[in-house]
């Protein structure tokens, strides 16, 4: 219990609102963009190849509030049929985010404190450090974005995949909590998220608050 108090204390200083200064770098066959989106005051981050054909291609969005999208253009079409996304969150979330790049790659630190890393060629991620993740190259409507996350240390949200659209934009779809021993717990995106004009917001704006929601709704997890 003390311990779990600790974490809450902790949970309670987490704050989003950092400068982050929106630039674009070009590297030989990567993109990097970092920015503010001001609506919901979130800084974010994508990885992108610069070696895309005929509108097919997946890049990789990081942001302040823990999440991780990764979106597919599949080709010349109708966004709603030749788009999709997946998304995650990740936990707890210190509401920061940067990278360096390195001679052979791009060391990207989450909102967790804990790093991903890209091939500086390719633009695909290659490590998960302290975590499992399996990526399917190919690019395709029926392969859930291609990118999954066997394993993680942490508590995780996966929101699955949504053609067309974010799948959170959805509230009566489902995500599905899972920690770092497995366990799951599926909630309605309307218990988690809410929409204010065109943005997504989430209703326990902070850890400690979402954390608090967790230990009623899914008293199996484990909250760290």
């Amino acid at each position: 219990m003390k311990n779990l108090l600790m974490t809450l204390l902790l949970l309670s200083s987490t704050s989003f609102a950092y400068h982050c200064e929106s630039e674009i770098e070009f590297l030989d066959t990567i993109q990097i963009q970092q920015g503010h989106w001001s609506q919901t005051d979130t800084c974010y981050i994508s990885i992108s190849s610069r070696k895309t054909y005929n509108l097919e291609y997946r890049n990789f969005l990081f942001t302040s509030r823990g999440k991780i999208q990764v979106f597919n253009s599949f080709g010349p079409g109708p966004s709603s049929t030749h788009t999709g996304a997946r998304e995650f969150h990740l936990f707890p979330r210190n509401g920061i985010i940067s990278y360096n790049i390195l001679e052979h790659s791009v060391v990207l630190k989450m909102a967790n404190g804990r790093e991903i890393i890209f091939d500086k060629e390719t633009a695909e991620p290659i490590e998960l450090r302290g975590g499992e993740f399996s990526l399917d190259p190919n690019l395709s409507p029926n392969n859930n974005g291609g990118f999954e996350i066997e394993s993680y240390p942490t508590l995780i949200l996966d929101s699955g995949f949504k053609l067309g659209m974010s799948p959170t934009w959805y509230l009566n779809r489902y995500s599905t909590f899972r920690d770092a021993m497995g366990q799951t717990c599926r909630v309605r995106n309307s218990e988690l998220f809410d929409k204010k004009s065109d943005e997504i917001f989430w209703i326990h704006e902070n850890d400690r608050e979402l954390y608090k929601y967790l230990q009623k709704r899914c008293p199996s997890l484990t909250l760290k």
